[in-house]
């Protein structure tokens, strides 16, 4: 395992490195033991487009001596809550999400902590797993699926996204392959779920499990121009068209709310399809006859 990240500051000097160790225990001081040999170097650092929060995440190619290990995206905080945070998102890495990394979530290289202007700092370094997803509305259907089957794997080994913290965009990755990767887990907590699926009773044709069990809700909005385009919205188009942005000509941006809104209501018309069916007295569900089958 690396020992020491070295990461330039040519605010500093030019080719000068902050020297950060690899973090033993609960201590984000530079390590006594780290090996001079186990070094890290973060080299082309760049900004990546879409990870937002409060910490400092850089993009960098990590070279070990003269060959280049990865690419790699480092998460730089201070701040003791913040620390804290990153600390805990790498015991989930170390443990619970040891099985997963390199499929559903990235592969952790090393939490490293140090002294960098003054203030302690720890740095939590993941292996580059793809973009960030902008609009989960805008993926296949398949792309869906497997996010949720993903969701499935973290939650039977007992992690969850902090109740706090709702579910979004910005904690799913778009791999170079077309998969989901999940990410942020600084607001992660441990779950331990009561729910047992084998006592969840599915009829033979049965699509999806009863609304009560999957609670499973359909969007009533998307997001267009950066503003929330309600369902109410969609029925006053001029009132939409204001939205848009003022060097956008009008005749355009009619054409691309329009064709939104048609995608936004075949979509809806194919999820609420999916749910239209209802458990009976006896026990059995009703299907729908073959004309309206999806």
């Amino acid at each position: 395992m690396p020992q020491v990240l070295l990461i330039p500051d040519s605010t500093v000097d030019a080719g000068y490195h902050h020297e950060l160790r690899v973090v033993s225990g609960d201590d984000v001081q530079p390590s006594i033991n780290a090996l001079s040999n186990d070094t890290l170097r973060a080299t082309k650092l760049h900004s990546i487009q879409g990870y937002t929060g409060t910490a400092i995440i850089f993009g960098c190619t990590l070279m070990d001596g003269d060959r280049v290990k990865c690419q790699a995206v480092c998460k730089l905080v201070t701040g003791q809550k913040r620390i804290d945070n990153v600390r805990r998102e790498y015991r989930f890495y170390s443990n619970q999400l040891k099985p997963f990394q390199g499929t559903i979530v990235p592969t952790c290289i090393g939490l490293f902590g140090g002294i960098m202007r003054n203030e302690p700092r720890a740095c939590l370094v993941t292996q580059f797993s793809g973009a960030r997803v902008e609009d989960l509305q805008r993926t296949p259907w398949t792309f869906r699926e497997e996010l949720i089957y993903s969701f499935t794997g973290l939650h039977k080994v007992g992690v969850r996204y902090g109740l706090s913290q709702r579910f979004s965009e910005k904690h799913v990755l778009l791999r170079d392959d077309g998969h989901p990767v999940l990410f942020n887990f600084d607001v992660a907590e441990e779950h331990a779920c009561q729910f047992d699926g084998s006592k969840v009773d599915l009829t033979p044709h049965q699509r999806k499990p009863p609304r009560n069990v999957s609670s499973a809700g359909r969007s009533r909005y998307f997001v267009f121009w950066g503003q929330c385009i309600t369902e109410e919205m969609m029925c006053d188009i001029p009132a939409v068209l204001k939205l848009a942005p003022r060097t956008m000509a009008p005749e355009v941006a009619y054409g691309m709310i329009e064709h939104r809104i048609q995608m936004f209501h075949r979509d809806l018309d194919r999820r609420m399809k999916c749910e239209g069916f209802e458990r009976e007295g006896n026990g059995l569900v009703t299907l729908p006859s073959s004309d309206d089958e999806v």
